[in-house]
Parts: C-alpha cells; sequence; structure tokens
C-alpha cells in the first residue's frame, strides 16, 4: 500500500514538476520570444514568428 501511495504522489507531482521546469527554462533562456519593439507586432513564438503570416493581413481597399 505504502508503493501504491508513492508512486500515485510521483506520477501526479512529476509532470507538474517537469512543465514548471520547461516554463522556467523557456522565461529565463529565451526572454526574446516576447516582442519589446513596442511596434505593434504580435509576439514571437519562436523561429517561425507564427501569427505573423502574410495570409492574415486586413482586407484592403480594393477587397
Amino acid at each position: 500500500m505504502t508503493w501504491v501511495l508513492i508512486g500515485l504522489g510521483i506520477l501526479f507531482t512529476l509532470p507538474i514538476v517537469v512543465l514548471g521546469a520547461g516554463f522556467l527554462v523557456m522565461m529565463i533562456a529565451k526572454p526574446g520570444l516576447r516582442s519589446r519593439r513596442g511596434d505593434g507586432d504580435p509576439p514571437l513564438l519562436g523561429a517561425h514568428r507564427l501569427g505573423h503570416h502574410p495570409d492574415q493581413q486586413p482586407p484592403g481597399p480594393g477587397d
């Protein structure tokens, strides 16, 4: 019974610890994920700059 409780504790605690550590690493090691230029660009989401795609432009005056 003791081993079952220990196993359940590890099962539920380990993912939280791993996700928390990953979040801290992302915040400390890559502070440039958020745009700091203030020119209205969407936040940077890695190397691909998701959210900054030409297909997402609003319709122009001729559309």
